[in-house]
């Protein structure tokens, strides 16, 4: 797969924002005499920058940062400091300080190496993210000549393995490799990479050979287990797989987390009665522990099994000696009874918890989830900036973390912590993939590309992050790219990686084939694919997506011949007769799944969207959602649709506590925040507390790349009396919906309040242009009266 290899994906994802600095032992004497000696003498240049020097070496950072930044400022000729403050900057991924700090160094010394290797650095980097093949060459020439004139600079040392890696040259990259990790024994990325190197080499002795040390070094690393396991599955070795977490959960058995995974694999690959199996014979040559009772109990609960899992596990609890580890059972029961909605009695078992040992991660973290549910974010980001304190490399801390900012309203805070949580979990599938969706919402596709990149190196084929891929070069129109990830899906065993390339074929078929491609392709897959069902679903929603009910049905009934029974084709076929236009039959197919009783949310969904856009059928849909959430409870795409008709039906109140559970359900989610704020301030706006309780949930909205979003915060800002804030908002807004009458109203509604009365009157004037002469809503009347008004001299100020 020719997907480009960057500094991007090696640097930021996983060698330069791992921090290049070794920690080292220091004197606190010596430390304490330097800090005396500027004290007494500000301006005493040597002894700061030996102290500044000490501090990066014993791996204060942040202080050593602030002690450069005041010699640079004492003394504006001293490159050596500036060249100091370029470094970090890179490490820690500030390049904009990184750019500023190196311009000034060599503006001082041209010829200063640090500062030009933190040069060569941003200039390799730029050219990545210009795709600029022959400047990363022109580049990477100064590579040698630098590393001439200092050879174990850990900078270059991770730049040369950055450009072994674009070129191919994977056994200069181990060589490298191996002298970068007897400088930095403890960067647990270098270990990663180089395992990721043999895994591209299919090295299969080397790999397992990095797998022992790995396990041996880092056996706490989940990303690092996923990605091993994911590498043998990916070869058809799954008793390698199964030995590798087997060993590991008898290295760590007091780990539930270890033996949890071994379970799951089990349950996927050879069944539950295997996992089950498992557990009978630890019981039997450990004794029956609490904590395999515990294990026991999850796997119940993990498989449906919720109450039978909750009443073994408070047994466990309740059983559990005194050198037992009933913390940990404590913790496995929170997690339960937080994912069966018994908040009340989760937050008990934490707070017991946190009296027995206050430092628990896991409770700070079942706490401060709680506290971002609640809205009661500034709580939340103070336990978890404890947490992060306890354990600094823990992603899931950095995901809250990120959660909490984001409801603030502060994104840049949140896309910082989602970087970190992607960066300590390893690149792990999970955390990449909410950090690359969340770049992608920013509209930062080359960076989203950088990080699913540098995730395949070490998850080697995984189908979500290609799935991901493909949707983000779609998103940039880079069609060849697109083609690689479509390939690389079809290379694939799986039925399922194969059905994912389908929409990427079809968007680059769109977009370069000539007029007819994309049915073509379609067409020629339909009967190649004739054994995969998943395939076909796939081809069958393609043509919908293309606007092609017609080709839809026809495949469609052709399956059903073959399996007049199989609900899912039931569906599509009700799908394509809903985008064809023919609702009553399409409000039959899906009456006939449900009465079949094999419906799933989805086909709730369908029967339910398709009476809404029938005459006079809305009280229908509402009985219907009714029954499927009765089904479904708590089902979001149930939710979404139940809480629109309650809209349409003018029944705000109950529309509002379903967005409430969507919000509370998904903190990222922008709909839900924006949707559940306007309701709020444009149906409750005389109520205090409702009105405040918008406040807190439009801080989300704060910075939103969309539009409407920030015309909610804007309006809620109205409301509250903030007017330059609302200004400012609405001004925006209306540069990009401008054609909305509703925000010309509340931009002039603005204007009358700060006393700009010429202003409010040009938007009034607008929004009159805008709407229909028979347009009757209240807020046209109300721009109407003030134009009426304005023609009588003396009526406005």
């Amino acid at each position: 797969m020719s997907i480009r290899s960057s500094i991007a994906t090696i640097a930021l994802c996983s060698l330069m924002l791992s921090g290049c600095d070794t920690a080292h032992g220091q004197s606190r004497a010596a430390m304490a005499a330097l800090r005396d000696r500027f004290d007494l003498d500000d301006v005493h240049r040597m002894a700061r920058t030996m102290y500044a020097d000490q501090l990066r070496a014993g791996g204060s950072h942040a202080d050593a940062y602030a002690q450069y930044a005041k010699l640079a400022d004492l003394f504006p000729g001293n490159a050596r400091a500036l060249a100091a403050l370029a470094e970090m900057s890179v490490v820690a991924g500030r390049w904009a300080d990184a750019e500023r700090y190196t311009q000034a160094a060599l503006g001082i010394d041209p010829a200063h190496v640090p500062a030009r290797i933190v040069r060569l650095v941003l200039d390799y980097t730029r050219a990545v993210n210009a795709g600029d093949g022959a400047e990363l060459s022109k580049v990477a020439e100064r590579i040698p000549e630098l590393r001439a004139a200092k050879p174990d600079d850990m900078l270059l040392r991770r730049m040369a393995i950055s450009e072994g890696l674009r070129r191919h040259d994977l056994a200069g990259v181990i060589e490298e490799l191996n002298i970068a990790i007897l400088q930095s024994p403890e960067d647990r990325s270098l270990h990663a990479l180089r395992l990721s190197v043999h895994m591209q080499a299919d090295d299969i002795d080397a790999v397992q050979a990095e797998i022992a040390s790995l396990t041996e070094h880092f056996p706490d690393d989940p990303g690092m287990t996923q990605s091993v396991v994911a590498w043998y599955e990916e070869r058809g070795a799954f008793d390698l797989a199964e030995d590798y977490l087997r060993q590991r959960a008898n290295a760590r058995r007091d780990d539930q987390a270890a033996l949890g995974a071994l379970l799951r694999f089990l349950v996927e690959r050879r069944g539950l009665d295997a996992a089950l199996r498992e557990l009978d014979n630890r019981i039997e040559t450990e004794g029956s522990t609490s904590f395999l009772q515990a294990a026991l109990a999850s796997i119940q609960f993990d498989y449906g099994h919720h109450d039978d899992g909750l009443r073994a596990l408070r047994a466990a609890v309740a059983a559990a000696g005194p050198d037992e580890d009933v913390i940990t059972l404590k913790l496995a029961l929170a997690h339960m009874l937080k994912a069966t909605g018994h908040d009340a009695e989760m937050l008990a078992e934490v707070q017991d918890i946190l009296a027995r040992e206050p430092q628990e991660t896991e409770a700070l973290k079942l706490k401060a989830g709680w506290l971002i549910a609640d809205d009661q974010t500034g709580e939340a980001i103070g336990i978890l900036h404890g947490a992060i304190g306890i354990a600094p490399q823990d992603p899931e801390v950095m995901t809250l973390l990120s959660e909490a900012h984001s409801r603030d309203g502060d994104r840049d805070r949140a896309r910082q912590m989602l970087s970190l949580a992607a960066r300590a979990s390893g690149l792990a599938p999970a955390e990449t993939l909410r950090y690359a969706r969340y770049l992608s919402t920013e509209g930062d596709g080359l960076a989203a590309e950088s990080v699913l990149i540098a995730a395949l190196r070490r998850a080697h084929g995984d189908i979500a992050l290609l799935d991901e891929l493909g949707r983000v070069y779609i998103e940039m129109k880079d069609w060849p790219r697109a083609r690689d990830v479509a390939r690389a899906l079809d290379r694939s065993d799986e039925d399922r990686a194969r059905a994912l390339s389908v929409p990427i074929w079809t968007a680059v078929h769109a977009a370069e084939g000539p007029e007819g491609a994309v049915l073509t392709y379609l067409d020629t897959l339909s009967r190649a694919a004739a054994d995969s069902s998943s395939v076909q679903l796939a081809i069958v929603k393609a043509y919908l997506d293309a606007g092609q009910p017609g080709g839809a049905l026809r495949i469609a009934d052709r399956l059903l011949q073959a399996e007049p029974g199989n609900t899912q084709l039931l569906f599509v076929s009700a799908m394509a007769r809903e985008r064809a236009g023919q609702l009553a039959a399409a409000a039959s197919g899906y009456r006939a799944i449900i009465e079949s009783g094999q419906a799933n949310p989805e086909v709730w969904t369908g029967l339910a969207r398709v009476l809404t856009l029938l005459p006079g059928r809305l009280d229908e849909a509402a009985a219907v959602l009714d029954r499927a959430l009765g089904a479904f409870p708590g089902n979001p795409a149930l939710l979404w649709i139940r809480a629109g008709v309650h809209e349409s039906r003018q029944e705000y109140d109950s529309a509002i506590r379903i967005y409430e559970l969507l919000y509370a359900l998904d903190g990222y989610s922008m709909t839900a925040a924006n949707n559940l704020a306007s309701l709020l301030s444009n149906r409750r706006a005389e109520d205090p507390d409702s009105l405040a309780r918008a406040r807190v949930v439009a801080r989300r909205l704060r910075g939103s790349p969309e539009p409407r979003d920030r015309s909610t915060y804007g309006w809620v800002a109205y409301l509250s009396g903030n007017y330059e804030t609302a200004r400012e908002v609405f001004e925006d807004a209306a540069a990009s919906l401008g054609s909305d009458p509703l925000v010309r109203y509340h931009l002039a509604l603005t204007y009358e309040a700060l006393g700009q009365i010429r202003e409010a009157r040009e938007q009034y004037e607008m929004l009159a242009g805008i709407v229909a002469p028979n347009d009757t809503r209240e807020f046209v009347l109300k721009a109407r009266a003030f134009l009426d008004a304005d023609k009588q001299p003396g009526l406005i100020e």
